[in-house]
Order: structure tokens, then sequence, then C-alpha cells
């Protein structure tokens, strides 16, 4: 059995007017800094790295509305992951330690920790693993599956993943 699951359109063409409402909101705030009363960091934060990272993101989520590729494909031999900007690709399931779910600021995602982060990270291009690096260090999991950008619930593809018995021995422990 093979299961193939495409982003959601909706959720898709959501994020992207969230991600231009704060593109422009940054772009409001550098230019109106004075008459605003705006300090030089929160500019620096919302304008100069915001703007940026929420062009990056919109700049995702038009590419992959435009080509229709599986955000995840799960099978016998793992997951491929193509979920985020920083997707590793396959990753086997003899190379997967755990996987939990997870959330930070209302986002529920499912964490993948490998056995080895750093085979994966070589595997990468250098940005993806400059990114997946600080992802490690700021104390999340290697791998991220966010249910913003799924076509159904968490719980759904945690139930789905259960169906492979490599898959199930990996979820930690439910209390």
């Amino acid at each position: 059995m093979r299961i193939v699951i495409y982003p959601s359109r909706k959720k898709a063409i959501t994020l992207s007017l969230a991600a231009l409402v704060f593109i422009a909101l940054g772009l409001v705030f550098a230019i109106f800094q004075d008459e605003m009363g705006l300090s030089t960091w929160v500019i620096v934060f919302v304008s100069y790295i915001g703007v940026p990272f929420f062009a990056l993101g919109l700049a995702f989520l038009v590419y992959r509305a435009m080509v229709p590729k599986p955000l995840l494909v799960i099978d016998e031999t793992g997951i491929l992951d193509h979920a985020s900007a920083i997707g590793v690709g396959l990753i086997r399931w003899e190379e997967i330690e755990r996987m939990a779910p997870y959330e930070v600021m209302g986002v529920r995602s499912l964490g993948i920790v490998p056995t080895n982060p750093e085979h994966i990270i070589a595997r990468v291009k250098p940005l993806k693993q400059m990114l997946l690096r600080a992802n490690m260090k700021s104390g999340f999991p290697l791998i991220s599956i966010p249910e913003s950008i799924l076509p159904m619930k968490l719980d759904v593809l945690i139930r789905q993943l259960k169906h492979y018995p490599p898959a199930k021995e990996k979820f930690a422990e439910e209390g």
C-alpha cells in the first residue's frame, strides 16, 4: 500500500494571502517608521527579516501551487518528504529514530527525529543544510510536517502512518 498526499489548495491560498498581508505590513512599517514612532529593532525584525522570510514562503507556496508535487509519499521504504521548503526527500524507516506530534504557536506538526541527523543533512543542498541546522539548534525536530499545509488533520496522517509496522514503532509513547 502506498499513500500519496498532495497539498491542500485552499490552505495554500490562505497561507499565500497571509504571507502577502505580512509582507505589506512589513513594508508599511519600513516606509512609515518615523510617523509610527517605531524603534530600529522593530523595523529590523518586522521589515528586514520578516519581509524576506514571508516573501520566500510566498514564493514556495506559489511554486507548490504551480507544480503539482506530492507533499508526502509513504510506502514500505519510508517517507518521501516534500512537505516544506526544507523537505529532505526520502527518509527510510530505518533512518527514523522517533516521530511525535508537536505544536508551536498554535501550528501543529509531525516531528521526525532521524537516527543520524548529519547523514540526512548531508544529502541536501547547502541552503537547506543551513536551515535544517538552525531548526535543530532551536530545539525543533529536524524534519517537520506542518498540519497547516496538509489536506487533512494531523491525527488522520498519524493514523495512516501507523498502518505501516515500521512507522508504528517509531511513535513516542502516548500517555
